[in-house]
């Protein structure tokens, strides 16, 4: 699953940042993992970023829901509610609008 948030809208969620616009973070189960980028990058770089966090997901649910597209959250509870109840990896753009 992969989604959007604008963190310089949502001023709580700069704690996920890495002091950079983008930050990339995969939460799992309600929970930030290890994996991460920043900055921006190359399409070839991001698709393989993306099966390295599927083939590294041995047990996904097969009765979650599979969300096509990008999901851009408008605020932070929508960031909070989304990552609690994901049964399956996400990555979040933390993204700034100036």
């Amino acid at each position: 699953m992969l989604a959007t948030v604008d963190a310089s809208k949502n001023s709580e969620l700069k704690k996920y940042l890495f002091g950079v616009y983008p930050t990339i973070r995969v939460f799992s189960k309600g929970k930030v993992g290890g994996k991460s980028f920043t900055g921006n990058k190359s399409e070839s770089f991001v698709r393989g970023f993306i099966d390295e966090i599927v083939s590294g997901e041995k047990e996904m649910s097969r009765q979650a829901s599979v969300r096509k597209g990008l999901i851009e959250l408008q605020t932070a509870r929508e960031f909070e509610e989304l990552i609690a109840s994901s049964q399956v990896p996400v990555m979040v753009k933390f993204s700034a609008s100036w």
